[in-house]
């Protein structure tokens, strides 16, 4: 959901039908509040907008760390998946040859033959 969308759904005081994540959520609740205060004659608008944007600002780093996260858990993930042979390989039978395979499904690249 856009943060164009949910101010929208924050000024008409509606709570959204969609799913939202986490940042949508708070930045629905903060602006639903804002708005709440302005029309209650609470806050001034001056005020109402500086607060809005600062809760646009932290939706903003919100948002980016959510994709953050689901990045380095979907490389986790993946990781996890790539050497998951290799390391029930090395389990059973310990060799220097499971060994390197089992540094190349981590590194993705062939361990060196001519060190020891």
């Amino acid at each position: 959901m856009t943060k164009e969308e949910i101010m929208k759904y924050a000024r008409s005081d509606t709570f959204p039908t969609e799913q939202m994540t986490c940042p949508e959520t708070t930045l629905f609740y903060v602006l639903r509040d804002i708005y709440r205060a302005y029309r209650k004659g609470s806050i001034s608008a001056e005020k109402g907008e500086a607060q809005r944007n600062l809760a646009i600002k932290q939706f903003e780093m919100n948002t980016e760390e959510l994709e953050s996260a689901k990045a380095f858990l979907t490389f986790n993930a993946k990781m996890w998946q790539v050497t998951e042979q290799a390391r029930s390989n090395y389990r059973l039978n310990r060799t220097l040859e499971n060994a390197d395979a089992l540094v190349e499904a981590w590194d993705g690249a062939k361990a060196r033959k001519d060190v020891m």
